[in-house]
């Protein structure tokens, strides 16, 4: 029995096929979840973790059923001869299928439902069954498979379903070494896979270019075996498939991977998407491929053109291998050791709970361990981002082109150092137009200014990243040479397109000679801010230190000094506390500039003057201004607000709409004629409506701060 094959899967089943064309039902035996790939070894295995912990003498008994109770091989079947045998089966369910023969084409229609039997088919070379009809099981249906399918011609499953409401249902689609097709239709199992692929000698190929494969444990997998660990076998996602699982892993084979066009890879309860463990485990996504849940293979990875990998409970990638023993040599080549997982193009590959990219094991003989060398290569303008821990962890790594991002308050770290950008041990700095950043968000604001780097760290230094929009989106935008992006964050991003100060002469100046100056500021909330300006009054005028004051939202946070100057001038600073407010507005007034006026001012319009102006907000961000001219309006004979007419200024009301009209951009502020201020926004240039309600008899006072006027309307 030294010839025997052993095949293993995962809470499934063990099979002794040797000298058989399929699996025989009868040696069958199920074995614990908890065995796993990493465990695998040979010979002289100990403890309780590896593969073949079952009783050498149970072993012996299912070897010797395979000898002597495997079939003869099954001759495969012409066109004519399967279209009979699928129009006469009728599986002890309800309904019939209408197979018809045309040429080498067989076409299956109708409906099939709740069979108790399965359906065999071996389809000779160059016969195609197009499949567009429906067949299912009830739930008592107690076979392994629903549809049996080997031989050298192709199945394509074009239309109608193939499912299995059976929890005792393996798969739905049993393949031997086969090559199946779905373009179209659904292939579903509500427990256990809906396609599974045994590769004994040769290799079996699954095409879905179309239609929906949806699994219980898996959509699509094979056993494991050294048989099918150096399976060539090979599954390729299309067009627009959707291939998804609620359970373990979506497709679990030992073959190579590919997922392209639009089609989609879904781990529906967000772990692993994709997990090709053999020597040929190759994963490529290209085109606007989607893979949604974790990829895990030993060998080389290609995420390019512009597909996406999202990882949810695992890292997007992990490089995946832990194979011991105590003598490697001649049975496996260390899978990851020399791999690489590369991400081009304009793809994307993210995490939201681990790495985005990691690499995990190693190789452990006698005791000895020797980490697996995995390379990542992060190229063109590719994005690799990670919201928790570091983006990339992995032996080397090189970026020379692409974006690598995370939170954190470091660019590089050690292996596996999680609160670093990249965890290596073999990272030299980044090469190229390539681009790494970290987001210190543990610093805890919410709010930047657009154009500034708080809290972002950064490499290289030449690159410009700074806080940014993107429309509506608040992030992070980078370049550098030709590779350029934005990153969309959870964060306010306050523009620095609009004025950063607003000088705003509140109300003229009445028989009390009292008036005050309102200065506005765009700043976030959370921005603490230090700086100075000087003031000019016109002769006869002086500043009222006692009246000039912080806004009342401010008054905790800042404090305010003068010094007088001469010439009408006075030095005002405001200083931080160090507090933060937590109400987040664009403009808001910093302080009330008050000032008098002597009795041998006549009545009229003069002109103070703010210079030298110098901000510093705590994100390095600086607001300066040489120089703002505010009107002052002196009106001695008036009592409360007084209009005054300006030929480019227009304020009216027509249908309960304030139409305002100026030439600048300004503050409009509204007010009743007892001085009530009713509204107050920022205006561009030209005009402006409010929706404004008005009683019958009402006057109302609209004021522009830039243009120095107020009218009556």
């Amino acid at each position: 029995m030294a010839g025997a094959h052993v095949v293993y899967r995962r809470g499934h089943t063990l099979f002794s096929v040797k000298g058989s064309r399929r699996p025989l039902k009868t040696n069958m035996v199920t074995v614990p979840r908890f065995i796993i790939l990493n465990d695998l070894c040979f010979g002289g295995c100990g403890g309780t973790n590896n593969l073949f912990i079952m009783n050498k003498n149970l072993l012996t008994v299912i070897l010797i059923l395979a000898a002597f109770l495997a079939p003869l091989t099954m001759r495969a079947s012409t066109a004519t001869e399967l279209a009979a045998t699928i129009s006469s089966f009728k599986g002890g369910g309800s309904g019939s299928l209408k197979a018809t023969a045309t040429g080498n084409t067989v076409t299956v229609t109708g409906t099939l439902t709740g069979i108790t039997a399965e359906l065999d088919l071996n389809i000779d070379a160059g016969v195609t069954v197009l499949w567009q009809a429906v067949i299912s099981t009830n739930s008592s249906y107690t076979h392994y498979w629903l549809i049996t399918l080997e031989g050298a011609g192709t199945f394509n499953v074009a239309g109608g379903s193939i499912s299995s409401a059976s929890t005792a249902v393996n798969a739905a689609i049993f393949l031997y070494n086969f090559n199946l097709i779905i373009s179209g239709g659904e292939v579903s199992a509500s427990s256990g896979g809906a396609i599974y692929i045994y590769a004994y000698d040769n290799a079996s190929t699954v095409t879905v270019s179309g239609g929906t494969v949806s699994g219980g444990t898996s959509a699509i997998y094979s056993g494991y075996s050294m048989d099918n660990f150096y399976d060539n076998s090979t599954v390729t996602i299309s067009g627009t498939a959707k291939v998804q699982s609620k359970d373990s892993q979506t497709i679990d084979i030992s073959g190579s991977v590919e997922v392209k066009d639009n089609a989609q890879v879904i781990s529906l309860i967000g772990k692993i998407a994709i997990w090709a463990f053999g020597d040929k485990g190759t994963v490529t996504v290209s085109g606007s491929g989607s893979v949604q849940g974790a990829i895990l293979t030993i060998r080389n990875v290609d995420i390019k053109d512009n597909a996406q990998v999202n990882g949810i409970n695992y890292p997007a990638i992990e490089s995946y291998s832990w194979v011991s023993g105590t003598d490697l040599s001649g049975i496996i080549d260390p899978g990851g050791s020399n791999s690489t997982v590369t991400i081009s193009g304009t793809s994307k590959v993210q995490s939201f709970e681990c790495e985005a990219i990691s690499k995990y094991g190693g190789m452990d003989v006698n005791g000895v361990v020797v980490q697996l060398n995995t390379k990542v290569v992060v190229k063109d303008n590719a994005q690799v981002l990670s919201t928790t821990n570091c983006a990339i962890s992995a032996p080397f790594v090189n970026v020379n082109g692409g974006l690598v991002f995370a939170y954190g308050n470091a660019i590089i770290g050690g292996f596996e150092k999680e609160d670093a950008v990249i965890g290596s041990d073999n990272f030299s700095g980044v090469t190229g137009t390539g681009v790494v950043i970290a987001w210190n968000q543990a610093a805890g604001h919410t709010t930047y200014t657009q154009g500034s780097s708080t809290d972002i760290l950064q490499s290289p230094a030449a690159a410009k990243v700074q806080w940014d929009k993107n429309g509506e989106s608040g992030g992070i935008s980078y370049a550098n040479g030709t590779n350029t992006g934005f990153i969309p964050l959870a964060v306010n991003v306050n523009s620095s397109e609009a004025p950063a100060v607003v000088p705003d002469a509140t109300q003229p100046v009445g028989a009390d000679g009292k008036g005050t100056i309102a200065l506005n500021l765009a700043i976030p909330s959370d921005i603490t801010l230090t700086g100075s300006f000087e003031i000019q009054f016109p002769e006869g005028m002086t500043l009222d230190e006692a009246s000039t004051a912080l806004a009342l939202e401010l008054s905790d946070n800042f404090t305010l000094s003068f010094t007088d100057e001469g010439n009408n001038t006075w030095l005002i600073e405001i200083k931080s506390n160090d507090l933060k407010s937590s109400t987040a507005t664009e403009y808001r007034k910093i302080m009330d500039i008050a000032y008098t006026v002597s009795d041998n001012v006549p009545k009229g319009t003069y002109e103070a003057t703010i210079t030298h102006l110098n901000f510093l907000l705590d994100d390095d961000t600086s607001i300066t201004e040489d120089s703002l001219s505010i009107p002052v309006n002196v009106e001695r004979d008036a009592t409360g607000i007084q209009s005054l007419r300006n030929p480019s200024f227009y304020a009216y009301i027509i249908q309960n709409t304030l139409r305002i009209e100026s030439p600048y951009r300004e503050m409009i502020a509204v007010y009743s004629v007892t001085g009530t201020r009713l509204y107050a926004a920022m205006k561009d240039a030209g005009t402006i409506e409010v929706p404004f309600t008005t009683t019958p008899g009402s006057v109302y006072i609209i004021k522009g701060s830039v243009s120095g006027t107020i009218k009556g309307v």
